[in-house]
């Protein structure tokens, strides 16, 4: 493996959460660092409802032991959501997973020093065309600002 790293910039706007995060994490486990931007505008295919319910469950969930302590702590900011799914995808408790997850920066939006910089096209990781008119998709933006993120969708 090379001692040179290599940074990986990825935009992040209509693609799909799963297939974007496991290609994040391989990326990431072959040593590159990986920049994601555009974290909100990251597609969740499948119907809408079902979607805002399922999350809702998993952020509502509580401890049969100690209801007080309020379940799992998920944050509501995009680019901590996205990068929590890119989490779940590495093996974080080896020493590996703990250095890839290091290399991974998320964007809510585009920063200026990433502006005019190359970005790498992946293909087959945006939604169908049909997902699209049969109003199959939630972004992380819309659905985040559900549970609580002020910083809206734009």
């Amino acid at each position: 493996m090379d001692n040179e790293m290599k940074t990986i910039i990825i935009d992040g706007k209509n693609k799909v959460m799963g297939r974007l995060a496991s290609t994040v994490a391989k990326l990431l486990l072959q040593g590159n660092k990986v920049i994601v931007l555009n974290a909100k505008d990251i597609v969740i295919t499948g119907s809408r409802n079902y979607t805002i319910e399922l999350w809702e469950k998993r952020f509502s969930r509580s401890d049969i032991g100690n209801p007080r302590r309020y379940g799992p702590k998920i944050s509501v900011r995009p680019d901590f959501f996205f990068k929590r799914v890119v989490r779940g995808m590495l093996p974080r408790k080896q020493a590996k997973g703990r250095m890839a997850l290091k290399n991974l920066k998320v964007y809510i939006g585009t920063p200026e020093e990433y502006k005019n910089k190359d970005v790498l096209e992946l293909k087959n990781i945006e939604p169908k065309s049909e997902y699209l008119t049969r109003n199959k998709i939630i972004t992380i933006g819309e659905l985040v600002t559900r549970f609580g993120w002020k910083g809206g969708v734009q």
